[in-house]
Protein backbone atom coordinates (compact mmCIF):
# COMPACT_ATOMS: atom_id res chain seq x y z
CA UNK A 1 0.00 0.00 0.00
CA UNK A 2 2.69 2.33 0.78
CA UNK A 3 4.81 1.73 -2.23
CA UNK A 4 1.44 2.26 -4.27
CA UNK A 5 1.20 5.49 -2.94
CA UNK A 6 4.65 6.46 -3.37
CA UNK A 7 3.64 5.81 -7.23
CA UNK A 8 1.37 8.12 -7.42
CA UNK A 9 2.77 10.86 -5.28
CA UNK A 10 5.90 10.18 -8.27
CA UNK A 11 3.57 10.56 -10.86
CA UNK A 12 1.87 13.73 -9.61
CA UNK A 13 4.60 15.44 -9.11
CA UNK A 14 5.99 14.32 -12.99
CA UNK A 15 3.02 15.62 -13.86
CA UNK A 16 3.33 19.37 -11.92
CA UNK A 17 6.72 19.79 -13.17
CA UNK A 18 5.72 19.07 -16.37
CA UNK A 19 2.78 21.48 -16.65
CA UNK A 20 4.56 23.89 -13.92
CA UNK A 21 7.64 24.01 -17.00
CA UNK A 22 5.10 25.47 -19.37
CA UNK A 23 5.61 28.96 -20.38
CA UNK A 24 3.53 31.12 -22.25
CA UNK A 25 3.95 33.57 -25.27
CA UNK A 26 0.91 35.67 -25.22
CA UNK A 27 1.81 38.90 -24.24
CA UNK A 28 -0.70 41.43 -22.74
CA UNK A 29 -0.94 44.91 -21.95
CA UNK A 30 0.27 45.88 -18.64
CA UNK A 31 -1.48 49.39 -18.56
CA UNK A 32 -3.95 50.40 -15.62
CA UNK A 33 -7.13 51.03 -17.43
CA UNK A 34 -9.35 54.00 -16.42
CA UNK A 35 -12.74 54.77 -16.08
CA UNK A 36 -12.84 57.45 -18.53
CA UNK A 37 -11.14 54.56 -20.94
CA UNK A 38 -13.48 51.81 -21.22
CA UNK A 39 -14.58 50.93 -24.23
CA UNK A 40 -17.93 49.75 -25.84
CA UNK A 41 -19.52 46.85 -25.25
CA UNK A 42 -18.66 47.62 -22.04
CA UNK A 43 -19.32 50.97 -20.35
CA UNK A 44 -20.87 52.70 -16.87
CA UNK A 45 -24.33 52.26 -16.29
CA UNK A 46 -26.70 52.70 -18.94
CA UNK A 47 -23.70 52.93 -21.57
CA UNK A 48 -22.84 49.06 -21.69
CA UNK A 49 -24.49 46.84 -24.38
CA UNK A 50 -26.01 45.48 -21.65
CA UNK A 51 -25.82 44.22 -17.70
CA UNK A 52 -23.11 41.64 -17.80
CA UNK A 53 -20.50 44.59 -19.39
CA UNK A 54 -21.33 47.03 -16.98
CA UNK A 55 -18.20 48.79 -15.39
CA UNK A 56 -19.01 50.38 -11.65
CA UNK A 57 -16.98 53.55 -11.43
CA UNK A 58 -16.75 55.57 -8.18
CA UNK A 59 -15.12 58.65 -9.98
CA UNK A 60 -13.01 59.18 -13.07
CA UNK A 61 -10.00 58.64 -11.31
CA UNK A 62 -11.01 55.70 -9.51
CA UNK A 63 -10.07 51.68 -10.33
CA UNK A 64 -12.86 50.33 -12.49
CA UNK A 65 -15.03 47.50 -11.18
CA UNK A 66 -16.68 44.19 -12.17
CA UNK A 67 -19.41 42.42 -10.63
CA UNK A 68 -18.86 38.72 -11.15
CA UNK A 69 -20.62 35.54 -10.67
CA UNK A 70 -24.32 37.18 -9.96
CA UNK A 71 -22.63 37.95 -6.17
CA UNK A 72 -22.06 41.09 -4.43
CA UNK A 73 -18.33 40.27 -5.21
CA UNK A 74 -16.85 43.74 -7.32
CA UNK A 75 -12.71 42.75 -9.24
CA UNK A 76 -10.60 45.65 -9.61
CA UNK A 77 -10.38 45.80 -14.07
CA UNK A 78 -6.93 46.14 -15.06
CA UNK A 79 -7.37 46.30 -18.56
CA UNK A 80 -10.04 45.41 -21.57
CA UNK A 81 -9.39 44.39 -24.91
CA UNK A 82 -11.39 44.37 -27.95
CA UNK A 83 -9.68 41.40 -29.05
CA UNK A 84 -11.77 39.92 -26.29
CA UNK A 85 -9.60 39.82 -23.53
CA UNK A 86 -9.86 41.34 -19.76
CA UNK A 87 -7.69 41.22 -16.81
CA UNK A 88 -9.16 41.88 -13.22
CA UNK A 89 -7.55 40.98 -9.97
CA UNK A 90 -8.90 38.49 -7.57
CA UNK A 91 -7.97 36.97 -4.30
CA UNK A 92 -6.78 33.27 -3.65
CA UNK A 93 -9.18 30.69 -5.00
CA UNK A 94 -9.02 28.88 -1.10
CA UNK A 95 -6.59 28.99 1.97
CA UNK A 96 -6.42 25.65 3.87
CA UNK A 97 -5.32 25.69 7.36
CA UNK A 98 -6.48 22.06 8.31
CA UNK A 99 -8.63 21.63 9.97
CA UNK A 100 -10.10 25.13 8.18
CA UNK A 101 -10.63 25.27 4.80
CA UNK A 102 -11.77 28.82 3.19
CA UNK A 103 -12.86 29.75 -0.42
CA UNK A 104 -11.90 33.08 -1.21
CA UNK A 105 -13.12 35.73 -3.89
CA UNK A 106 -10.54 33.59 -6.53
CA UNK A 107 -13.48 31.52 -6.66
CA UNK A 108 -15.45 32.45 -9.20
CA UNK A 109 -18.37 31.06 -10.71
CA UNK A 110 -19.10 32.45 -14.43
CA UNK A 111 -21.67 30.25 -15.96
CA UNK A 112 -24.34 31.98 -17.42
CA UNK A 113 -22.14 35.30 -18.01
CA UNK A 114 -19.87 36.28 -20.94
CA UNK A 115 -16.55 35.58 -19.37
CA UNK A 116 -14.90 32.46 -19.27
CA UNK A 117 -11.43 32.20 -17.17
CA UNK A 118 -8.54 32.35 -20.31
CA UNK A 119 -6.49 29.09 -20.37
CA UNK A 120 -2.62 28.69 -20.32
CA UNK A 121 -2.03 28.25 -24.05
CA UNK A 122 -3.75 31.94 -24.82
CA UNK A 123 -3.02 33.91 -21.94
CA UNK A 124 -0.25 32.42 -19.31
CA UNK A 125 -2.71 31.71 -16.43
CA UNK A 126 -1.77 28.97 -14.27
CA UNK A 127 -3.25 27.14 -11.64
CA UNK A 128 -0.51 28.45 -8.88
CA UNK A 129 -0.16 26.67 -5.14
CA UNK A 130 1.98 27.67 -1.99
CA UNK A 131 2.61 25.35 0.68
CA UNK A 132 4.10 22.03 1.91
CA UNK A 133 3.04 18.60 1.11
CA UNK A 134 -0.48 19.34 -0.76
CA UNK A 135 -2.37 18.49 -3.78
CA UNK A 136 -4.84 20.39 -5.46
CA UNK A 137 -7.16 19.46 -8.16
CA UNK A 138 -9.20 21.07 -9.80
CA UNK A 139 -12.47 19.34 -11.75
CA UNK A 140 -14.77 20.53 -14.43
CA UNK A 141 -18.16 20.68 -14.28
CA UNK A 142 -18.16 17.21 -15.83
CA UNK A 143 -16.10 15.51 -13.27
CA UNK A 144 -13.30 15.09 -15.18
CA UNK A 145 -9.86 16.27 -13.90
CA UNK A 146 -8.56 19.56 -15.38
CA UNK A 147 -5.47 19.90 -13.44
CA UNK A 148 -3.68 18.57 -11.08
CA UNK A 149 -0.92 20.30 -9.12
CA UNK A 150 1.35 18.96 -5.76
CA UNK A 151 3.91 20.55 -3.44
CA UNK A 152 6.96 19.02 -1.31
CA UNK A 153 9.17 20.26 1.03
CA UNK A 154 12.36 19.37 2.19
CA UNK A 155 12.09 18.51 6.20
CA UNK A 156 12.81 21.66 8.05
CA UNK A 157 11.90 25.44 7.02
CA UNK A 158 15.29 26.40 7.62
CA UNK A 159 16.51 24.45 5.12
CA UNK A 160 13.62 24.60 2.57
CA UNK A 161 13.77 28.74 2.19
CA UNK A 162 17.90 28.52 2.52
CA UNK A 163 17.69 26.26 -0.33
CA UNK A 164 14.20 28.04 -2.60
CA UNK A 165 15.04 30.55 -4.92
CA UNK A 166 12.53 33.51 -4.95
CA UNK A 167 11.41 34.19 -8.59
CA UNK A 168 11.18 30.00 -8.87
CA UNK A 169 8.06 28.15 -8.74
CA UNK A 170 9.59 24.31 -7.96
CA UNK A 171 7.12 21.71 -7.23
CA UNK A 172 9.78 20.53 -4.84
CA UNK A 173 10.48 23.90 -3.27
CA UNK A 174 6.82 24.72 -2.17
CA UNK A 175 5.17 26.22 -5.13
CA UNK A 176 3.76 24.68 -8.33
CA UNK A 177 2.47 25.36 -11.08
CA UNK A 178 -0.34 23.88 -13.77
CA UNK A 179 -2.12 24.85 -16.76
CA UNK A 180 -5.85 25.91 -17.35
CA UNK A 181 -7.99 24.17 -19.94
CA UNK A 182 -10.08 25.62 -22.16
CA UNK A 183 -13.44 26.83 -22.04
CA UNK A 184 -13.47 26.84 -17.87
CA UNK A 185 -16.45 28.73 -16.73
CA UNK A 186 -17.16 26.70 -13.07
CA UNK A 187 -14.94 24.40 -11.53
CA UNK A 188 -14.87 22.31 -8.31
CA UNK A 189 -11.80 22.37 -5.99
CA UNK A 190 -9.62 20.32 -3.64
CA UNK A 191 -6.99 21.30 -1.94
CA UNK A 192 -5.38 19.22 0.87
CA UNK A 193 -2.13 17.74 2.61
CA UNK A 194 -0.74 14.56 1.58
CA UNK A 195 0.72 13.87 4.76
CA UNK A 196 -1.67 14.23 8.01
CA UNK A 197 1.19 15.89 9.71
CA UNK A 198 4.15 18.10 8.30
CA UNK A 199 7.36 16.97 8.91
CA UNK A 200 9.02 19.11 12.19
CA UNK A 201 6.08 20.98 12.63
CA UNK A 202 3.57 18.09 14.27
CA UNK A 203 0.66 19.48 12.72
CA UNK A 204 0.07 20.23 8.53
CA UNK A 205 1.11 24.01 7.56
CA UNK A 206 -1.35 26.35 5.57
CA UNK A 207 -1.44 25.94 1.69
CA UNK A 208 -3.04 28.78 -0.42
CA UNK A 209 -3.95 28.00 -4.29
CA UNK A 210 -4.94 30.72 -6.91
CA UNK A 211 -5.42 31.81 -10.64
CA UNK A 212 -2.35 33.82 -11.60
CA UNK A 213 -1.34 35.79 -15.20
CA UNK A 214 2.38 34.20 -15.29
CA UNK A 215 4.17 36.82 -16.50
CA UNK A 216 2.95 38.84 -13.57
CA UNK A 217 3.75 36.65 -10.87
CA UNK A 218 7.10 35.91 -8.85
CA UNK A 219 7.37 33.87 -6.16
CA UNK A 220 9.35 34.53 -2.99
CA UNK A 221 10.48 32.11 -0.02
CA UNK A 222 8.76 35.22 2.12
CA UNK A 223 5.39 33.73 0.93
CA UNK A 224 5.98 30.36 1.62
CA UNK A 225 7.37 30.80 5.26
CA UNK A 226 4.17 33.05 6.27
CA UNK A 227 2.36 30.01 5.39
CA UNK A 228 3.77 27.80 7.18
CA UNK A 229 3.85 29.79 9.98
CA UNK A 230 0.03 30.76 9.73
CA UNK A 231 0.74 34.25 8.85
CA UNK A 232 -1.37 36.32 5.94
CA UNK A 233 0.60 36.00 2.81
CA UNK A 234 2.59 38.65 1.36
CA UNK A 235 0.44 38.76 -1.75
CA UNK A 236 -3.43 38.79 -1.62
CA UNK A 237 -4.12 39.52 -5.01
CA UNK A 238 -3.36 37.97 -8.40
CA UNK A 239 -4.16 39.02 -11.88
CA UNK A 240 -5.74 36.85 -14.14
CA UNK A 241 -7.51 37.00 -17.69
CA UNK A 242 -10.76 36.38 -18.65
CA UNK A 243 -12.16 35.98 -22.19
CA UNK A 244 -15.43 37.35 -23.02
CA UNK A 245 -17.53 36.82 -25.61
CA UNK A 246 -20.78 38.47 -27.46
CA UNK A 247 -24.09 35.98 -26.05
CA UNK A 248 -23.69 32.27 -26.35
CA UNK A 249 -24.97 31.87 -30.13
CA UNK A 250 -22.69 30.87 -33.00
CA UNK A 251 -22.01 33.62 -35.72
CA UNK A 252 -24.94 32.21 -38.26
CA UNK A 253 -27.44 32.56 -35.43
CA UNK A 254 -26.88 35.84 -34.49
CA UNK A 255 -26.49 37.48 -38.20
CA UNK A 256 -30.49 36.55 -38.37
CA UNK A 257 -31.16 38.84 -35.30
CA UNK A 258 -30.91 42.26 -36.71
CA UNK A 259 -31.76 44.16 -33.45
CA UNK A 260 -29.33 42.26 -31.50
CA UNK A 261 -26.36 41.75 -33.63
CA UNK A 262 -23.28 43.22 -32.56
CA UNK A 263 -21.00 43.82 -35.38
CA UNK A 264 -21.61 47.11 -36.88
CA UNK A 265 -20.57 48.72 -40.39
CA UNK A 266 -17.40 47.65 -41.62
CA UNK A 267 -16.85 44.75 -39.61
CA UNK A 268 -17.49 40.53 -39.67
CA UNK A 269 -17.97 38.19 -36.82
CA UNK A 270 -16.10 35.06 -36.21
CA UNK A 271 -16.55 32.60 -33.16
CA UNK A 272 -15.04 32.54 -29.69
CA UNK A 273 -11.88 30.55 -29.59
CA UNK A 274 -13.70 29.24 -25.89
CA UNK A 275 -16.42 27.90 -28.38
CA UNK A 276 -18.91 29.98 -26.71
CA UNK A 277 -20.43 33.25 -28.28
CA UNK A 278 -18.82 35.73 -30.98
CA UNK A 279 -16.88 38.41 -31.22
CA UNK A 280 -16.57 41.24 -33.90
CA UNK A 281 -13.39 42.51 -35.58
CA UNK A 282 -12.78 45.49 -38.08
CA UNK A 283 -12.65 44.43 -42.02
CA UNK A 284 -9.18 44.70 -43.46
CA UNK A 285 -8.82 47.86 -44.13
CA UNK A 286 -11.03 49.72 -41.61
CA UNK A 287 -9.78 49.89 -37.51
CA UNK A 288 -11.29 51.13 -34.65
CA UNK A 289 -13.97 49.72 -32.13
CA UNK A 290 -15.92 47.10 -34.24
CA UNK A 291 -18.82 46.92 -31.58
CA UNK A 292 -19.28 50.95 -31.56
CA UNK A 293 -21.80 52.34 -34.39
CA UNK A 294 -19.59 53.69 -37.33
CA UNK A 295 -16.77 52.29 -35.05
CA UNK A 296 -14.59 51.37 -37.79
CA UNK A 297 -13.09 53.79 -39.80
CA UNK A 298 -11.00 53.40 -43.01
CA UNK A 299 -7.11 53.33 -42.93
CA UNK A 300 -5.09 55.91 -44.66
CA UNK A 301 -2.47 53.67 -45.75
CA UNK A 302 -0.92 56.30 -48.18
CA UNK A 303 0.15 58.14 -45.07
CA UNK A 304 1.79 55.43 -43.34
CA UNK A 305 5.31 54.03 -45.03
CA UNK A 306 4.95 50.46 -43.32
CA UNK A 307 1.44 49.97 -44.78
CA UNK A 308 1.55 52.16 -48.46
CA UNK A 309 2.07 49.92 -50.99
CA UNK A 310 3.10 51.74 -53.47
CA UNK A 311 5.71 53.27 -55.25
CA UNK A 312 4.34 55.63 -57.31
CA UNK A 313 1.45 57.56 -56.65
CA UNK A 314 -1.16 56.09 -53.80
CA UNK A 315 -4.54 56.61 -54.01
CA UNK A 316 -6.78 55.89 -50.81
CA UNK A 317 -10.14 53.84 -50.96
CA UNK A 318 -12.70 53.23 -48.52
CA UNK A 319 -11.16 49.64 -47.52
CA UNK A 320 -8.67 49.44 -49.61
CA UNK A 321 -5.59 51.51 -51.94
CA UNK A 322 -4.96 52.00 -55.40
CA UNK A 323 -1.34 52.62 -56.35
CA UNK A 324 -0.89 54.64 -59.55
CA UNK A 325 2.16 55.92 -61.57
CA UNK A 326 2.86 59.20 -62.23
CA UNK A 327 2.94 60.69 -65.58
CA UNK A 328 5.77 59.39 -68.31
CA UNK A 329 6.11 56.21 -66.39
CA UNK A 330 4.60 52.70 -67.33
CA UNK A 331 3.57 49.55 -64.49
CA UNK A 332 1.17 48.98 -61.99
CA UNK A 333 3.04 51.62 -59.48
CA UNK A 334 3.21 49.11 -56.21
CA UNK A 335 6.11 47.68 -54.16
CA UNK A 336 4.95 44.16 -54.90
CA UNK A 337 4.49 44.43 -58.77
CA UNK A 338 5.86 45.84 -61.91
CA UNK A 339 6.41 48.95 -60.13
CA UNK A 340 7.24 52.30 -62.38
CA UNK A 341 9.70 52.56 -65.14
CA UNK A 342 10.07 55.36 -67.33
CA UNK A 343 8.47 54.94 -70.86
CA UNK A 344 10.75 55.15 -74.45
CA UNK A 345 10.14 58.24 -76.25
CA UNK A 346 8.38 56.87 -79.71
CA UNK A 347 10.73 59.26 -81.78
CA UNK A 348 13.92 57.66 -79.75
CA UNK A 349 12.00 53.94 -80.52
CA UNK A 350 11.59 54.72 -84.23
CA UNK A 351 15.08 56.01 -84.97
CA UNK A 352 16.67 52.90 -83.28
CA UNK A 353 14.31 50.33 -85.31
CA UNK A 354 15.47 52.35 -88.59
CA UNK A 355 18.67 52.37 -87.84
CA UNK A 356 18.64 48.44 -87.07
CA UNK A 357 16.46 47.99 -90.16
CA UNK A 358 19.39 50.13 -92.29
Amino acid sequence: MILGLSLILKLLLWLAASFGAYMSEAKYSSSSLGCIDIPYPFGKSGEAMNKQFEISCQSDDAAPLLQLGGTSMYYEVESISLQGHLSIYTGAIAVDCPPNFTRESGWIDLEGTPYTISDTKSSGNMLTIIGCENVAVILGPDGISASTCVTFCNSSIAFATEEISNGSCSSTGGCCQAFIPKGLKRFNFTLQSIQTAYKGLGQPSCSQAFFVNQSSFKFSTDMLLALMQDEPISQDRYLVTLDWAIGNETCEEARLKDETYACKKNSYCYTSANGVGYRCNCSLGYDGNPYAADGCTDINECMDPQLNPCVGLCINEPGSVSCACPHGQLGDGRKQGSGCRNMVPLELSLGNTFKFAY
